[in-house]
């Protein structure tokens, strides 16, 4: 890393206002999670939950935002609203696919309007965790914090196997 660079790879001698980073130990190992969502209730629900799991996050608004906010800061875990307002999901991850890193991203959408047709169109994409607005935090609690389990467990398998 250069000086002024942080892990996520970010240049800049202070982090955006959008962006969360723990006050964990140093050598921690922790996922970064994307949130996109123009409902600043439901991000604030997010952040709420990975804040207590001690996890790193930037929140964006748009799919153009979420865009440049994954090819930035290559999450582990990315949780949107089906609907953004300048695309849906299904169009930011299409657009994505080919950019993206080898790594597996853990997706999660987040919608009122979860029809099967949603549902069919996001598993194409290569999302299958959903969460139902309004949030219910009990489920949105377990649902993240099992991905950021399973983010957590490819990380450190990730780490001892480059040590």
């Amino acid at each position: 890393m250069t000086s002024g660079e942080t892990q996520y790879g970010a240049v800049s001698d202070a982090p955006p206002e959008n962006i969360h980073v723990s006050d964990s130990a140093p050598n921690a190992v922790k996922t970064f999670t994307v949130i996109i969502d123009p409902d600043e209730q439901a991000r604030a629900s997010i952040t709420t939950i990975l804040k207590r799991l001690n996890q790193d996050f930037i929140e964006v608004e748009s799919a153009g935002a979420g865009i440049a906010a994954i090819q930035d800061y290559d999450p582990d875990i990315v949780v949107t609203e089906w609907a953004l307002p300048d695309m849906d999901t299904f169009k930011m991850f299409s657009s994505l696919r080919r950019g993206l890193k080898a790594k597996k991203i853990t997706r999660v959408i987040m919608s009122d309007k979860l029809s099967p047709e949603t549902q069919r169109k996001s598993n194409f994409v290569g999302i299958n965790n959903f969460l139902e607005k309004p949030l219910d935090l009990g489920k949105a609690e377990i649902l993240i914090g099992d991905c950021v389990k399973k983010s957590l467990k490819i990380l450190r398998r990730t780490a001892e196997l480059s040590a």
